[in-house]
């Protein structure tokens, strides 16, 4: 299972919307959508 950088999501959840999302949701259009990061 591919660790994913939890880091990145988080600044990413926060800086797109400012309201609390899911990072599996609000994830960065990398490519990395297959991954989802810890709740």
């Amino acid at each position: 299972m591919p660790r994913c950088r939890t880091r990145r999501f988080r600044f990413f959840a926060w800086g797109r919307s400012s309201r609390l999302v899911p990072f599996s949701v609000s994830v960065p259009s990398d490519g990395q959508r297959r991954c989802t990061p810890r709740r």
